[in-house]
């Protein structure tokens, strides 16, 4: 069989010994089974481009730390197709950004509820609190529904599942060509 550390070297040029591989690569290992398959390399390889696409999607603005940037690689990898639609991408960050700043506000007021104070001001904290989530709904009104969004993520994945089937149909039909003609007994 081939040796991974073979081919590593030949396609990245580096040579690096069994302790080296296993200290670099031993987290993207993810079935846990020793090995490093394609994926797990292109896992790897792709790394910072990956990292990179999560952070704008997720509006991360620092670095990721290294402790839970498998996690970070395994949540970009396994959501739904991401660059296909700008437009879409935006609309998830921008309503997840929106609903950050709700709850950040809620829990402002609820911590100011808590603190006590006279029967007026928790009044006017339960008056600030119905205003915030009135805020809160008519800002979402100018970014996509969650059904809007749902059925453009079903969509671009049905297209995906449609290049998926003709990729192995064409890849089915050039390897029957490659095959030549069979004879029938």
């Amino acid at each position: 069989g081939v040796e991974f550390g073979d081919v590593y070297a030949e396609f990245v040029g580096e040579s690096l010994t069994f302790k080296e591989r296993k200290e670099r690569f031993g987290p993207f290992d993810l079935d846990n089974n020793g090995n490093i398959d394609l994926i797990e390399f292109l896992l790897y390889f792709y790394k910072k481009e990956i990292l990179k696409g999560y952070q704008h999607r997720n509006g991360v603005d620092s670095d990721i730390p290294e402790e839970t940037q498998t996690e970070a690689l395994m949540k970009e990898v396994s959501g739904p197709a991401v660059l296909i639609d700008k437009q879409l991408d935006q609309n998830i960050l921008d309503l997840k950004r929106l609903e950050e700043g709700y709850n950040k506000t809620v829990a402002a007021l609820k911590s100011e509820a808590v603190d006590g104070g006279s029967n007026l001001k928790k009044i006017q904290l339960a008056a600030n609190l119905k205003k915030a989530e009135d805020n809160y709904k008519n800002d979402q009104k100018r970014f996509w529904s969650n059904e809007q969004i749902q059925g453009k993520l079903e969509k671009m994945m049905k297209k995906q599942e449609d290049l998926v089937s003709s990729v192995r149909a064409e890849i089915a039909a050039e390897d029957e060509a490659a095959r030549g003609p069979t004879k029938k007994k």
